[in-house]
């Protein structure tokens, strides 16, 4: 499909650049904290363990062990998204030792036949890992495999267990959190279906409509910071392991993202990246149900949300969230799509979810940051353009 004589890419990047500027003129976007963000000329950030060659897009990652992690090469936004998954092949995971940086492809063990495998979201929980996968024709799925060895970057595997199919539209899942081994709560951010062939290629009339407003949301309300105007509803599903079985556990957001639950699964902490909040959920411990407590607004696109492993001796829980800042940011930034770490403190007592701006990327390294984490005097960022792997960046070093 062609618009004008250029292709729907450009066609609406052109559209977005155009109301961004509209928007900033008319003083329509919010105004970003001005980090200075990286200093590059004192070399902070790298790319981890080579992943700008052996893993370019790595949306999300979980901590395994206290040193080692796991994420997949998957080029979610490229290609499953606007190209269509027949555009590239099946993805695999990876395990990196943050302190050797030995990275090491994990194979699939007794993974099913005829299913292909894109990584996107990322759990890991009581010897489990929980993937999200866009298989065929951007067909949803929760891959579970058993996790081992997950000390020893030389031992370390994992073996599929089954798959849930969660009832949401298709291309739409986003992250994963488990409560138990019976329990696990997922998000979707589109409340439309993505064109099997991607953005790119719509067929049927319908897709090429879901195309447009796909745009107009991904482009127009991420991209610029303004709330959409045609988006629908986005929401949390909760799901049973032993039967498949989902049901709908919240369902107001506007682009449910990041999902966390808190160690023993009373809190979940839920990202919507269009409207730039983290909602904190109280979890009932027998039915499942979700109660709103509180929300926590941000001053840019917040993606994915992970907990801090290590418990807090006040009792409270500290988030670590991968940030997106808005489109005037965006524009002032000469290396590309910016965006770090922003670290949340809720504290159950006061009912009170705060925010500190800990670090900003520039964009040299990686285009767009979806997941951010802390360990020991570092930052590791990662995101889900095709560029950069996972960054780490030297925080004592860069603010020296």
């Amino acid at each position: 499909m062609r618009i004008c004589g250029c292709s729907p890419s450009v066609f609406f990047a052109i559209v977005a650049l155009t109301l961004g500027y509209m928007a900033n003129n008319f003083g329509m976007m919010k105004n970003v904290y001005r980090s200075q963000g990286f200093q590059r000329k004192r070399d902070s950030c790298r790319s981890l363990a080579n992943t700008d060659v052996k893993a370019k897009s790595c949306e999300d990652f979980r901590f395994v062990s206290d040193n080692i992690i796991i994420t997949g090469h998957g080029e979610i936004s490229t290609f499953c998204f606007l190209k269509g998954v027949k555009s590239h092949t099946t993805d695999h995971l990876i395990a990196i030792d943050l302190n050797t940086e030995l990275l090491t492809e994990l194979p699939l063990t007794n993974f099913p036949k005829g299913i292909e495998f894109r990584p996107h979201g990322f759990e890991v929980k009581n010897n489990r890992v929980y993937v999200v996968n866009h298989a065929q024709n951007l067909s949803e799925r929760v891959e579970i495999f058993e996790l081992s060895n997950p000390t020893n970057i030389d031992r370390i595997a994992v073996k599929w267990i089954k798959a849930i199919e969660p009832p949401v539209p298709r291309g739409s899942l986003n992250s994963i959190t488990a409560v138990s081994d019976e329990e696990i709560y997922v998000t979707h951010w589109l409340p439309r279906e993505l064109p099997k062939a991607g953005l790119d290629h719509p067929e049927t009339t319908e897709e090429k409509m879901n195309a447009v407003l796909g745009y107009a949301e991904l482009l127009g309300a991420r991209a610029l910071g303004i709330p959409p105007l045609f988006h629908g509803h986005t929401g949390v599903y909760r799901c049973l392991v032993s039967t498949g079985k989902c049901d709908l556990a919240f369902g107001n957001f506007i682009s449910s993202n990041g999902i966390a639950a808190s160690p023993k699964g009373d809190f979940i902490f839920v990202a919507d990246c269009m409207m730039e909040y983290v909602a904190v959920f109280a979890r009932d411990g027998s039915t499942g149900k979700l109660t709103l407590k509180t929300t926590g607004k941000l001053p840019y696109a917040v993606d994915n949300v992970m907990l801090n492993p290590s418990p807090t001796s006040d009792g409270t829980f500290e988030l670590w969230l991968g940030t997106m800042p808005d489109f005037v940011h965006y524009l002032t930034q000469p290396n590309g799509n910016p965006g770090g770490i922003a670290v949340g403190k809720y504290d159950p007592v006061k009912n009170s979810l705060t925010f500190v701006d800990y670090f900003t990327h520039d964009g040299a390294i990686v285009s767009g940051v979806a997941t951010a984490a802390k360990w020991k005097n570092f930052v590791l960022l990662s995101g889900p353009k095709f560029k950069g792997g996972i960054a780490i960046c030297d925080v004592a070093k860069d603010r020296a």
